[in-house]
C-alpha cells in the first residue's frame, strides 16, 4: 500500500523506498477546464505542473495512464521510459506496456503546446494543452470533458476507444 508523504497544493507526492511518485493529473472526479496559457500550466495546483514533473524526471521516469471509459471500464498504459525537456516540455517516451494500445508513442519528441505557445492552431482546435503532433491526434488528455460525446475535441484515448469521451484519468509518474 503506498502511503501519502507530502501534499504539495493539489498534487500528490509519494515516496516509496527510494522512488518517488507524484500524481501527475486527475480529472476523473472534478473536470477541469485544460485551455488555458502556459503561464497557467506551469503554475497549476490541480496537477503537479510540467515543471515540477520536468526537475522530478531529470534522472528519468515511468509515466502510467489510468483510463475509465464512460461505462466504467478501465485500461492502462504503462511506459517505462519518460522524460520532459526545459523550456517547450518536449516530451521522451517510451518502453509501452498495457492494455489500452500506444497512443503516446506518436507525440514522442513533440513540445508542450498551449493555446499561446508552441503549435498554438491545434491547442486552440483541440481546446487544450497537450504534445501535438502535426497531422492525427492519437490521444488528448487534456480536452474538452464532453459527456456522452464521440469526437476529436473530447478526452480521448484513440487505440482503446477512439473519439469516445472518457469519463476519468489519472497520470501518474514514478521516479526510476
Amino acid at each position: 500500500m503506498l502511503k501519502l508523504s507530502h501534499k504539495i497544493g493539489n498534487s500528490f507526492y509519494k515516496r516509496i523506498g527510494s522512488r518517488d511518485e507524484r500524481l501527475y493529473k486527475s480529472n476523473s472526479n472534478h473536470p477541469v477546464n485544460s485551455f488555458i496559457n502556459v503561464s497557467q500550466y506551469e503554475a497549476l495546483k490541480v496537477d503537479a505542473g510540467n515543471e515540477n514533473i520536468r526537475v522530478l524526471c531529470r534522472e528519468g521516469c515511468k509515466i502510467r495512464f489510468d483510463l475509465v471509459d464512460e461505462k466504467g471500464e478501465k485500461g492502462f498504459a504503462l511506459y517505462q521510459n519518460f522524460a520532459l525537456s526545459s523550456g517547450n516540455y518536449n516530451i521522451n517516451i517510451g518502453g509501452y506496456s498495457g492494455n489500452v494500445g500506444d497512443a503516446m508513442q506518436h507525440q514522442n519528441n513533440y513540445a508542450f503546446s498551449t493555446k499561446d505557445k508552441g503549435n498554438t492552431e491545434r491547442a486552440q482546435r483541440y481546446k487544450g494543452g497537450w504534445w501535438f503532433e502535426d497531422s492525427t491526434l492519437f490521444c488528448h488528455l487534456n480536452g474538452e470533458y464532453k459527456p456522452g460525446k464521440n469526437e476529436f475535441r473530447s478526452l480521448h484515448w484513440y487505440p482503446w476507444r477512439e473519439f469516445e469521451n472518457l469519463a476519468g484519468v489519472e497520470i501518474k509518474v514514478r521516479t526510476k
